[in-house]
């Protein structure tokens, strides 16, 4: 029986789709709210920090191509100043430099602005050096780890990561021995464990008179996508209930299909006449929707970037991408197979210790993750012990990358 999903098609409407000069300042300066929680910054430069997160692909895409063969990883730094750090495999340097992006947000609308770009040598191996040790290694981590949560690479200094849950019973001694001897059988290369009290679960909960989808459970809607043909349908987590009304316009979802495997977990369902699925999703408010107006897609999302998401449960909170490449490992985490390393690793701060404000939990699932009016993903998976600010340890994402390799686009 499914405990889970989704509450919202809340986007099912059908209304004008003007955005107005302010009301996308009004949107920044929300994120950009949020931002300076976590970074002694003005309101000023944190947006204009948002908008180079938002207008930078052109300039990681230079670098990307242009240092292929050596390229280890990429991701920002935010304290003590906002830049892009380069790791390069091997020991030729390179001269860092100051980079330029067109802004393409809001008031820094095609203005320049700039962004210090970093260049780290020295890695022992490249990014896909890295990923590839990480998908030969993940049978064996599931056996050395019965209470492996997910793994990843991280861009930021080469380790593979093990989220490991412990009731306190286990020596975590043991657990480094064990780690110790996996790095002597991987040419000395490193590996991490992070220790979690919390597992990781699929984001969906039954709740006792709380306002639901379905007769027993609730999650939360994503954004509304269209196949070639152009009808449209609402997304939601796939390990959501099928049988699901709109809470908000009271329309019936009609269940079409879904995906759960190891790369996807996503349902579509379709609306009768009456309704119109449109290009707007709630973010940090849940009567005032905004407009969607384009995605990012997996390999163009940096570690570091700052995200936010909406959920039924919880609301509207923002945090960092911490890793592009998760590979959820805990039981039935993409429904009997294992999980390709393409899930998205969201944390409540830059440097990954402590949660910031940060808030998900049970009920979220399926529920849209982005930045300003960009598209990133549908919340999947979280682990957290409460619905506050900072309760949070982290939550997971499928890119949007994967609707797309469904043959849907979003709506916008």
């Amino acid at each position: 029986m499914k405990l889970i999903v989704t509450t919202l098609a809340s986007f099912i409407a059908i209304c004008s789709f003007q955005t107005t000069a302010a009301t996308i300042d009004n949107e920044l300066t929300a994120q950009a709210n949020e931002y300076i929680k976590d970074h002694r910054v003005s309101l000023s430069e944190a947006k204009k920090r948002l908008v180079i997160q938002n207008s930078k692909e052109p300039l990681i895409n230079q670098i990307k191509q242009q240092y292929s063969s050596r390229l280890a990883g990429i991701y920002i730094e935010h304290d003590p100043t906002y830049k892009i750090i380069v790791r390069l495999k091997g020991g030729q340097p390179i001269q860092s430099f100051t980079g330029k992006v067109r802004g393409n947000f809001g008031s820094f609308t095609n203005k320049d602005l700039d962004i210090p770009v970093e260049f780290q040598t020295g890695a022992n191996e490249t990014l896909a050096e890295g990923l590839t040790r990480l998908k030969t290694n993940i049978p064996n981590l599931k056996k050395l780890f019965p209470d492996l949560q997910a793994t990843w690479y991280d861009e930021k200094n080469g380790e593979i990561g093990l989220l490991v849950y412990t009731d306190g019973k286990t020596s975590k001694s043991t657990l480094e021995q064990k780690l110790n001897t996996l790095s002597s059988q991987n040419k000395g290369l490193p590996f991490r464990i992070e220790y979690t009290s919390q597992k990781v679960t699929d984001a969906a909960s039954i709740r006792g008179g709380a306002l639901v989808s379905s007769s027993a459970s609730y999650c939360t809607s994503g954004f509304g996508i269209k196949n070639s043909a152009g009808t449209r349908y609402m997304t939601t987590a796939g390990h959501c209930d099928n049988a699901l009304q709109d809470n908000a316009s009271g329309a019936a979802l009609t269940f079409v299909s879904e995906r759960r495997n190891a790369s996807q977990d996503v349902q579509w369902h379709s609306v009768s006449s009456a309704h119109t699925i449109t290009p707007e999703f709630f973010a940090d408010s849940q009567t005032t929707p905004r407009v969607l107006t384009g995605r990012r897609t997996r390999t163009n999302t940096t570690q570091g970037d700052n995200v936010c998401h909406q959920g039924r449960t919880t609301g509207y909170s923002c945090g960092y991408v911490a890793q592009i490449n998760y590979a959820p490992t805990y039981d039935n985490a993409c429904n009997g197979q294992a999980c390709n390393p393409v899930w998205v690793r969201v944390k409540g701060t830059a440097s990954g210790t402590g949660n910031g404000t940060l808030k998900c939990y049970p009920g979220d699932s399926g529920g849209p993750v982005f930045a300003s009016q960009t598209a990133f993903g549908l919340l999947k998976g979280t682990s957290t012990s409460g619905t506050g600010a900072g309760q949070c340890n982290e939550y997971y994402y499928m890119s949007t990358d994967e609707l797309y390799n469904l043959g849907f686009s979003l709506v916008y």
